[in-house]
Order: structure tokens, then sequence, then C-alpha cells
């Protein structure tokens, strides 16, 4: 079973690619060889998994508070008369407890 963890890893190292390419260009000089994402050692992969998960944890997280602002905002202004707002609070809660990190086709992962 492959680790879900594993595109935000892939993400990171595309990043590192293209950063070193760009790097290199500027510099007038020619790439580092950077293996591939299946031609890395374990520990290299789990790195970059690791780096990945911690930046979309950390954006999950801004998300959630600026969502409970806009939720706080909505009520102060519409006050919670009508099911509407109860709809919509419940709707933003289900989705910020949610504790999985979307994909990049923005599905959530298995």
């Amino acid at each position: 079973m492959p680790d879900p963890r594993e595109p935000l890893g892939r993400k990171v190292h595309d990043i590192r690619l293209a950063c070193e390419a760009e790097r290199a260009e500027a510099e007038g000089r020619e790439r580092f060889h950077l293996p591939p994402w299946g031609e890395r050692d374990d520990w290299q992969r789990e790195l970059d998994m690791r780096i990945g998960e911690t930046v979309a944890t950390a954006e999950r997280e801004r998300v959630r508070a600026a969502v409970l602002e806009v939720m706080a905002t909505f009520q102060t202004h519409y006050g919670k008369s009508g099911g509407r707002v109860d709809d919509l609070v419940e709707a933003v809660r289900q989705v910020l407890d949610m504790d999985r990190i979307s994909d990049e086709k923005g599905g959530p992962r298995s």
C-alpha cells in the first residue's frame, strides 16, 4: 500500500528539481544530478514526504482559522436566525473536521 503522503513528497521533490534547474541556468553551470523520485533512497523520500506533510498541515490550519473567522463574521452580521446560517455553519464544520489532505486533483485522498 503506497504511503498517502507520497503526492506531497513528490511535490516537494519537483520543486527541488525546478529550483536547482533555475539556479544552474542563472549561474551558467550544469545541473546537479538529482535522481528522479523512484531512484531516491528511502530516507530521501521520507524527508520530502515529511516536508510536504508539514507544509500541508500548516496550510490546513491557516485555512481553518480563516474559515472560522468568516463564520464568526457571518454570524455577527446575519445572526443565527433561520436554518440557512445553521446549514452554513454545519457544512463548514464538516469540511474543517476532515483530516485528509486533498490530492492534486482536489479530491480527498484515500
